[in-house]
C-alpha cells in the first residue's frame, strides 16, 4: 500500500508539472503570436496614418495656397477702401487655417515618428534673414514691427535648417497673434557654449502660473487678443522640435511688460581670427537675459 501510494503519488505530480510546463509554453507561444499580431496592426496603421497626413498636406493646403494667391493680387488692385479691409481680413482668416492645418500635421506628424532631423551647419545670419522674410507679411497685417538685431556673421549652429526655421517661425506668429504688443524683436547670441535664439515682444507678457506650462499641449494664454485663436500646440511643437535637434527652450515674462521665448542649440566653435559678437543693447520693454513670444 506504501508502495502504491507513493507510485500514485509520483505519478500525479509528475502528470500535473508536465501540465502546468507545457501550459506555460503554450502561454507563452500564444503571447509572441499576439504580440506579433499587435506590432503588426500598429505598423499597419501607422502607415495608413502616414499616408492620409501626406493626403491631408497636398489636398488642403494646395487650395489655400490659391485662395492665398488670389486674395494677394486682389490686395494689390486699386480696390475701394471698404473692400480692400474685406480683402485683408480674408488673407488674415486664409492664414490662420494655414497655421492651424500645419500645426496639425506638425503635432501628427511628431507622434508618429515621421520627423527625423538632419543635422548641418546653419547660418544664423542668413536664416534669420529667411525668417523675418517669412514672417514680416502676416505682422504688417496686424500692424506689428517685426525686426532683428545684427548677429555676428560667423555665428553658426549644429541643427535641422528646416525644423529650426519652422520652431522659430511658430514663436514669431505665436508673438504676431498672441501677445497683444507692437514691436518682435528675433536675435541670437553666443553663451556658454550654445547658440541663444530669442523672439521677444513688448506685450501684455504672461501670468507667473503660465510660465512653468505653456509649452504643454493645449494650454493657451488667458489674454483677449483679436487673434488669439488657436489649438494651443504651436507651443508644443516648438518643444518637440527643439529637443529633436538636441536642444532646450524656455520663457521669461513679466505682466505688462513682455515675453522672450528663446531656443538653446548647439554651437559651432568661433574661429580666433574672428572677433566675439558684441553683445546688443535690450529695448526697454524686453526682458533680461531670455528671448520672446506669447501663448499659443
Amino acid at each position: 500500500m506504501n508502495n502504491l501510494f507513493f507510485m500514485l503519488t509520483a505519478n500525479g505530480i509528475g502528470m500535473i508539472g508536465a501540465w502546468l510546463t507545457e501550459y506555460r509554453h503554450r502561454a507563452h507561444y500564444l503571447d509572441q503570436q499576439l504580440i506579433h499580431h499587435l506590432h503588426q496592426t500598429a505598423a499597419e496603421e501607422s502607415e495608413r496614418k502616414s499616408r492620409l497626413i501626406t493626403v491631408a498636406s497636398h489636398d488642403l493646403r494646395q487650395p489655400l495656397n490659391i485662395i492665398g494667391l488670389n486674395l494677394a493680387n486682389l490686395a494689390a488692385t486699386s480696390l475701394p477702401t471698404e473692400q480692400q479691409a474685406l480683402v485683408h481680413r480674408l488673407q488674415g482668416t486664409v492664414g490662420h487655417f494655414q497655421r492651424l492645418l500645419s500645426t496639425m500635421l506638425d503635432i501628427s506628424r511628431i507622434n508618429e515618428g515621421m520627423i527625423h532631423p538632419e543635422p548641418q551647419v546653419v547660418d544664423l545670419d542668413g536664416l534669420l534673414d529667411q525668417l523675418i522674410d517669412l514672417t514680416v507679411d502676416h505682422a504688417e497685417l496686424h500692424k506689428i514691427r517685426l525686426y532683428r538685431t545684427d548677429t555676428a556673421s560667423e555665428l553658426q549652429v549644429l541643427a535641422d535648417p528646416q525644423l529650426l526655421l519652422r520652431a522659430l517661425q511658430n514663436l514669431v506668429f505665436n508673438g504676431i497673434d498672441h501677445s497683444g504688443g507692437t514691436d518682435i524683436r528675433t536675435s541670437a547670441m553666443l553663451r556658454n557654449g550654445l547658440i541663444r535664439i530669442s523672439v521677444s515682444d513688448n506685450g501684455s507678457g504672461l501670468a507667473p502660473q503660465l510660465q512653468d506650462r505653456v509649452f504643454q499641449p493645449f494650454i493657451r494664454g488667458t489674454g483677449n487678443h483679436e487673434h488669439s485663436a488657436g489649438l494651443g500646440l504651436g507651443l508644443a511643437i516648438v518643444k518637440e522640435l527643439t529637443e529633436l535637434m538636441h536642444g532646450t527652450c524656455g520663457v521669461s515674462s513679466t505682466v505688462d511688460a513682455g515675453t522672450t521665448f528663446w531656443l538653446d542649440l548647439p554651437a559651432l566653435p568661433i574661429t580666433p581670427t574672428q572677433p566675439p559678437m558684441a553683445q546688443q543693447q535690450a529695448p526697454p520693454w524686453s526682458v533680461t537675459a531670455s528671448p520672446s513670444g506669447v501663448p499659443d
